[in-house]
């Protein structure tokens, strides 16, 4: 069967004239396959496509590759796998894509390399990378990689009887030749998050996982504590064996929400963030530390303890998202999407509010003493505070909450309105945040004549002040992209599938 059609468009646009950055929008051919398709990442210039992945671990995934225009080279069938196979994982590097298997046999775990040329071609046999003397499932296993794509850490959580786990930790360069192989014990250590997917990416710098390793090779994560409720940030220096951990506080009654993790290579910080709530979703607590890998010791401590809707408002109907990242050399943003109106929001009963408002937010504005300015319909309205702005929010405004991680930064908040029309049961925001040291930008759907859609861009400065100049132009209108599936597969670079049915996507470049 003929699985591609054949290509009909590919142009490369360049924004003329002054701008923050230049960004390129590249449109691929339609992709015609008898099951969805996914993104599977970038290798050197070429782009990879996952066509099909079966049910069963069998038969592995099979790809399409194109070039850096987005111009089909050629298909690569699957190729048989044995129902061993616990894991798969894609890695994009400068010259090769490689696919990294965990298999299970003989009271061991095997990691086998399969490398591929950039442009598709298998390069060489089957590659055993190394053995973990004992046998776990998939999901026991956390794969991260540096921002330059020169280290690749491998690691195994050991389970242990009545126990903390055994951790085994595999540094690797980019040629997968082993830089050291460590083991360590420890009551604190637990795993920081578990990755269910049986094809899988690796903790990128860009990802919002709390797993990160540095370009020198050492690496971090953020895991929860075995003795409290509270939080650890673990450091792995890359000179001996020894490890070094931090206590990060959650506030009492208030619950775990999200978190995330960054490394700033360029001036040695790392920055965590832990977002938690207290008994209703509006009441908000974010403690931001910034760490530093030169000194071991943390710079920047504070709490953020805030309220996202106007006043003594604690209830909302129709919020739908939230999204809780880190913004690197900055700090961290709180996202929060809403959906259609069901009902005007009522304020809790007294006998069901256990809470102090004034006392739990002090410093915090949730007086309704204070009143919003007017919000720019179908714009962008910034207010110099932390905090809720108004009580009730149409569908497809977007909340923004920043918490810097310096002192000598402030507080802000912003709204996004916006008629949002997609999908209302996806499990992300509409809206696609990306975040650089000097803007944030929001791409996102915006709705022409109540009817038809087109791609759309908000960039904002580190203040929270509407940017101009620097938008990305999406100049075909007929392709419909759909944001809530975009995968970014680069530092500067995401991949946004096209909606409907149609397989296919737009590349944009920052």
């Amino acid at each position: 069967m003929q699985w591609l059609k054949q290509f009909f468009t590919a142009l490369t646009l360049l924004l003329p004239g002054p701008s923050l950055h230049a960004q390129r929008v590249l449109y691929s051919p339609i992709i015609d396959s008898r099951n969805p398709v996914r993104m599977a990442g970038k290798a050197a210039d070429f782009y990879w496509v996952v066509l099909n992945q079966t049910s069963r671990r069998r038969t592995g995934p099979s790809f399409a590759v194109f070039d850096g225009r987005m111009r089909w080279v050629r298909n690569l069938p699957g190729p048989r796998r044995t129902d061993h196979i616990l894991k798969e994982y894609l890695l994009g590097g400068d010259q090769h894509f490689d696919e990294v298997l965990l298999s299970e046999g003989y009271g061991s775990v095997q990691v086998l390399l399969l490398r591929n040329t950039a442009d598709g071609l298998p390069e060489g046999e089957e590659r055993t990378l190394f053995r973990f003397p004992f046998v776990e499932p998939g999901n026991s296993f956390l794969l991260a990689r540096s921002a330059d794509r020169q280290k690749i850490l491998l690691l195994g959580f050991e389970s242990r009887t009545e126990s903390a786990p055994r951790l085994h930790a595999l540094l690797f360069d980019a040629d997968w030749n082993l830089l050291y192989d460590r083991k360590f014990e420890s009551s604190f250590l637990s795993q920081p998050f578990i990755q269910d997917d049986f094809l899988a990416s690796p903790a990128e710098s860009f990802s919002n996982l709390p797993l990160k390793l540095s370009n020198d090779g050492q690496w971090l994560m953020l895991a929860p504590s075995r003795t409290n409720t509270n939080f650890l940030l673990f450091h792995f220096p890359l000179s001996d064996s020894s490890f070094q951990h931090t206590e990060i506080p959650l506030p009492t009654s208030s619950h775990l929400e999200d978190l995330a993790l960054a490394v700033d290579d360029a001036n040695g910080w790392v920055y965590a963030g832990i977002l938690s709530t207290f008994r209703y979703v509006a009441l908000k607590d974010a403690e931001v530390v910034r760490y530093s890998l030169i000194s071991h010791r943390v710079e920047f401590d504070s709490s953020y303890r805030f309220s996202t809707l106007l006043g003594a408002q604690v209830r909302t109907e129709n919020l739908i998202h939230e999204f809780f990242m880190a913004w690197p050399g900055r700090g961290f943003i709180l996202l929060k999407e809403y959906g259609r109106n069901m009902k005007d929001d009522q304020p809790a009963p007294a006998d069901d509010d256990p809470f102090n408002l004034e006392a739990l937010f002090v410093g915090n504005a949730i007086s309704n003493n204070w009143t919003a300015p007017i919000i720019n319909p179908d714009g962008y309205t910034r207010y110099g505070r932390l905090g809720g702005t108004r009580s009730i929010y149409a569908r497809g405004d977007l909340s923004i909450f920043f918490m810097p991680a310096f002192s000598r930064d402030s507080c802000w908040t912003g709204i996004i309105n916006k008629e949002q029309t997609t999908e209302l049961n996806s499990p992300y925001l509409s809206y696609l945040p990306i975040p650089e040291r000097d803007g944030l930008f929001f791409l996102y759907n915006s709705t022409l004549n109540n009817e038809e859609q087109y791609g759309s861009t908000t960039v904002l400065d580190s203040r929270g002040i509407l940017q101009s100049g620097g938008e990305v132009a999406f100049w075909r209108y007929a392709d419909r992209l759909n944001f809530q599936d975009a995968l970014q597969i680069a530092a500067e670079e995401v991949a946004v599938p096209y909606a409907g049915a149609q397989g296919g996507y737009a590349i944009i470049r920052f």
